[in-house]
């Protein structure tokens, strides 16, 4: 029982002093064996001289101690004494001590883990109760970033691999509606489209600026803002004129500024020659000055005409009373007709579609009494009313012959108003056989 308690101190008192210097100065490399003390004839602790402390029974080593750890060797018989403490979780045999079953029962095992023989083990739940940084939410996979702020560059796969897109322009795609492409498309002309029959393929949408409007073979204008300038003026070019110089010209130009008084003339201009020259100038005080020859063309173009005409008759226009203006009635064609209210010659009138001035002409190859004095005149809407520029008389020969009367004369017409032709015998009551006749009316302005 001594020996067993000397020899457990002594194993302890051996690892201190391999532990660390102050307990035993050790003998340097190369000295002999140097017993350092002699218990008694079994035990002794000896120096070996090569950094070790041995501890010998009965001149055997059973321990041995150096700066790296502690060896024992047990020879012999085995340990015996039953008064041995052994700790918690190691048990205790005839030659030996080891670990036993590990048990967690008396220790404190985390929530959400389980303890088992070898340790601990993180055990089934919704979520473990730990922080959860900010920015990311717990699942029961682990952790999910619900929102990311960069301080820097982003920097990754998804939105730039070398780091170079900013975080304000990262930004830039904050008002977008939908897919960013698909809304590109349909705002851009597609790079092959070919421009056919003046619309542009694939052209689905264009802003159209102020003053115009969109039509399927492109825009039209249809109001122009011009910034206040001396003699403003809308120029055009002419894509065939190769020399790229302005082709026609549209201007005005201000005779009167007063607020209130304004007179401004238009001037329309085309090339002649190489040279833009004025063709229409519409003046605030004489009106519109035409500076070339006026060519109508096409039917219904020109200025508003007609004319009625009978040949070859026989039948006589009653005279009943004398110096009294009859209508004559004996119109057979129509000669011609533009831009008048339609007629026909049964109404034996020319009807002005168009209030203004009308040249009138009229012409009869007629019959009367011997030595009858005659009158051709206009009316309008009948004979009540004649206008007396347009007037002209024949008198007959003492024999029965035919004469002619012409006349020529301006008259002014309301629109729906209607030129005649009149007869007056004014030396007798004798009926009159108009043979030829023609009236021809022409407006000449408004």
């Amino acid at each position: 029982m001594k020996k067993i308690a000397i020899l457990i101190s002594l194993i302890f008192a051996a690892g201190a002093i391999a532990a660390g210097p102050g307990y035993i100065q050790m003998a340097g490399s190369g000295h002999k064996p140097n017993v350092i003390e002699q218990l008694d004839t079994d035990f002794t602790i000896t120096d070996t001289g090569t950094g070790a402390v041995q501890l010998n029974v009965d001149g055997v080593e059973v321990m041995s101690a150096t700066s790296a750890g502690i060896a024992i060797t047990i020879t012999g018989g085995a340990i015996t004494e039953t008064s041995l403490s052994v700790p918690s979780q190691l048990t205790a045999d005839s030659s030996s001590i080891e670990a036993g079953t590990f048990s967690a029962t008396s220790a404190a095992v985390p929530s959400q883990f389980t303890a088992t023989s070898t340790g601990v083990a993180l055990g089934t739940g919704t979520a473990i109760s730990m922080a959860v940084p900010s920015g990311f939410s717990a699942t029961t996979g682990g952790a999910s970033v619900i929102d990311l702020t960069a301080t820097q560059n982003v920097s990754g796969s998804t939105y730039a691999s070398d780091s170079s897109v900013s975080d304000a322009e990262l930004k830039y795609i904050n008002t977008l509606s939908s897919n960013a492409q698909t809304q590109i498309a349909a705002k851009t002309v597609n790079a092959s489209a070919a421009i056919t029959g003046g619309t542009i393929a694939g052209l689905t949408s264009l802003a159209v600026p102020p003053g115009f409007t969109a039509t399927t073979a492109g825009v039209e204008a249809i109001s122009f803002t011009v910034t206040t300038i001396s003699l403003p003026s809308v120029g055009f070019y002419d894509s065939d004129a190769s020399a790229g110089d302005k082709n026609a010209e549209i201007y005005v130009n201000c005779t009167d500024t007063g607020d209130g008084t304004e007179d401004c003339d238009v001037f329309i201009q085309s090339q002649v020659s190489g040279t833009l020259t004025t063709h229409i100038q519409i003046d605030a005080d004489l009106g519109i000055l035409l500076k070339n020859d006026t060519l109508y063309v096409g039917s219904g173009s020109g200025m508003a005409f007609g004319g009625l005409g009978t040949y070859t008759n026989t039948a006589a226009t009653a005279i009943p009373a004398q110096s009294t203006w009859y209508k004559y009635t004996g119109f057979t064609n129509i000669l011609a007709s533009n831009n008048m209210v339609g007629f026909t010659n049964a109404d034996a009138k020319i009807t002005a579609t168009y209030a203004g001035v009308y040249e009138i002409t009229g012409f009869c190859d007629l019959q009367a009494g011997n030595n009858d004095v005659t009158w051709l005149g206009v009316g309008i809407d009948g004979c009540s009313i004649v206008e007396q520029s347009s007037v002209a008389d024949a008198h007959m020969a003492p024999t029965a012959v035919s004469i002619d009367i012409s006349l020529n004369g301006l008259i002014t017409l309301a629109a729906g108003e209607a030129a005649v032709l009149c007869i007056k015998n004014v030396s007798s009551s004798d009926d009159v056989t108009v043979e030829h006749a023609t009236m021809i009316l022409k407006q000449l302005g408004g």
